[in-house]
């Protein structure tokens, strides 16, 4: 290979950079730089697609809609995941310790049951801790009563263990095939909830 033509000596950078250009073009070896470049802006590419699709949220095997709600005031329900990456969607019911109801009906099964290992029956539980129970009213709907829970002020209101906070959980599954769906509701109870300011 003749190099010549290669003037490799002269004191201005443009000049240099133009022959560092044409010795690459005329010798058929890669360009470090643009080589470079080309990795980084494809390991960008790759790794943005990958934070984006990691963050979408995963939809929760069985969705529900709210059919009816007695004392709205009392009790909200919302559907979301509290860590996108790693956690699907769920229901999180917040509720005072007033008395209320909310019936939820399944949108895409039709064969629920109540999954929770301390139910009485696939179709009935009583949560003693959160003071509500769950009773399906059809193959598809599940209704949540929340009864009234009696309380004792704390006297120390700097007392941060006191169980002003209750939470529990239902756990509502179905059968498709060979495979169980199943989808969890967290109900959370505390004195000062009210839905009227949201």
């Amino acid at each position: 290979m003749n190099y010549d033509d290669l003037n490799t000596y002269n004191g201005c950078p443009e000049h240099d950079m133009q022959v560092n250009n044409d010795y690459y073009q005329k010798t058929g070896e890669p360009d470090y730089k643009m080589s470079v470049m080309r990795n980084l802006i494809i390991f960008v590419m790759l790794l943005s697609v990958f934070t984006f699709s990691s963050c979408i949220e995963k939809e929760a095997d069985l969705r529900f809609s709210t059919k009816s709600t007695v004392n709205p005031e009392n009790i909200k329900i919302e559907y979301y995941s509290p860590d996108p990456p790693h956690c699907v969607k769920m229901y999180y019911i917040d509720a005072n310790y007033e008395a209320s109801e909310i019936i939820l009906q399944c949108k895409n099964a039709n064969n629920i049951y109540i999954a929770n290992k301390e139910a009485e029956s696939p179709s009935y539980y009583y949560c003693e801790r959160g003071q509500w129970s769950a009773e399906l009213i059809s193959p598809n709907r599940v209704k949540l009563v929340l009864d009234k829970i009696d309380y004792e002020p704390d006297p120390d209101p700097d007392d941060v263990y006191y169980p002003y906070y209750n939470h529990s959980y239902l756990d509502i599954a179905s059968n498709k095939e060979d495979d169980i769906l199943s989808t969890g509701i967290n109900i959370t109870r505390y004195p000062g909830f009210s839905n009227e300011s949201e």
